[in-house]
């Protein structure tokens, strides 16, 4: 996990691709946590980002649950949360939610970004203003979360392809980590028996019953299909 050339960290760039329900956003928003308060970064700026500002605040509001549910991290950290904002005062280090048509993207100074539900960003603004205002921190973490998607000429696409192609070693990036939760080619998506392929949680947060309501629902109604594929097995389609 670290550089032993420069004693940082080695990866980067992370790419998380799971069904919904397996708690991606949770921890995506302790891995926002950490680089706030742990990660010795001097005005560590922190960014949940997605298209829009509700989407964005989803793992930011986490985060600050986290914090205002324990004590020991506000004393040990003095870590405080206000209605915008998480931040480490003495550090000059916050933790923020922002979207696309945030006001001042281009003067960000990143540390870290929680980019989220990449699959639905129909450009590459967010994620190429997140990555190059990364330029100045030494060790700095783009975090992608997403499930599958349908525009296989998008973004997300785009750094799933890349990021095959680094497994396949097709690609040689050390800084770049990725991983991708679905059922194995040549599987039935409506059989139950692989359905724990694509859910690290299952049994956990996600359920074989609710599972089977979802695609008995969507054998019933062939147009909605993708919105199981995609959401629950995490398969990509090329249509909606």
């Amino acid at each position: 996990w670290i550089n032993r050339d420069t004693g940082l960290r080695r990866f980067k760039t992370i790419y998380d691709e799971v069904p919904r329900k397996n708690a991606k956003t949770t921890l995506a928003s302790g891995v926002g946590l950490y680089m706030l308060n742990r990660d010795d970064e001097a005005g560590a700026e922190i960014y949940s980002a997605a298209t829009t500002a509700d989407q964005a605040k989803i793992s930011w509001s986490i985060a600050k649950q986290m914090v205002d549910k324990s004590a020991k991290m506000r004393l040990r950290f003095g870590v405080k949360t206000f209605a915008h904002s998480i931040a480490r005062e003495s550090e000059g280090s916050f933790f923020q939610y922002l979207s696309s048509d945030s006001k001042g993207l281009d003067g960000l100074n990143t540390s870290a970004a929680i980019i989220d539900e990449l699959h639905a960003h129909k450009n590459r603004e967010v994620f190429d203003v997140m990555e190059t205002s990364t330029g100045s921190r030494e060790q700095s973490l783009i975090f992608i979360i997403t499930t599958a998607g349908t525009n296989l000429a998008g973004i997300c696409y785009e750094q799933r392809a890349y990021l095959i192609k680094i497994l396949d070693r097709v690609v040689y990036d050390e800084s770049y980590f990725g991983i991708i939760y679905t059922i194995d080619e040549g599987d039935k998506w409506h059989d139950p028996k692989i359905w724990a392929k694509a859910n690290p949680n299952f049994g956990v947060s996600v359920y074989a019953d609710a599972l089977k309501r979802f695609c008995d629902k969507e054998l019933a109604l062939p147009a909605a299909t993708t919105n199981f594929l995609t959401k629950r097995l995490t398969l990509w389609c090329d249509a909606d």
